[in-house]
């Protein structure tokens, strides 16, 4: 099997194969490390992180909601991004931005 990356994703060890083949012969069959079986599960919706712009004060995250809801299922917190500011007497100055906190 061509494992050609691995990476720690989403709380769980996430290995690229070769190609599709190889992934899912690897589910099929498994895998043996340091002579251990290891039970391999296909890699499912990853889901989409995005950050919501032009976004002001004013308007509550509650009000986003449902509009939000319609595109999918939300699993994290919506929260204001901060500016960025490199100033420490400006950085508790947040954009209009929102994003997963």
């Amino acid at each position: 099997m061509a494992i050609v990356a691995a990476s720690k994703m989403y709380g769980k060890v996430v290995l690229f194969l070769a190609s599709e083949t190889a992934a899912q012969e690897a589910v099929e069959k498994g895998l043996v490390v340091g002579g251990v079986f290891l039970p391999l599960e296909p890699l499912e919706d990853l889901g989409v992180r995005f950050v919501l712009t032009s976004v002001p004060p004013f308007l509550p995250n509650v009000a986003l909601l449902p509009a939000l809801s319609a595109l999918g299922k939300l699993v994290s917190v919506i929260s204001p991004l901060p500016l960025g500011c490199k100033d420490p007497a400006l950085r508790h100055v947040l954009s209009f931005r929102r994003g997963p906190s």
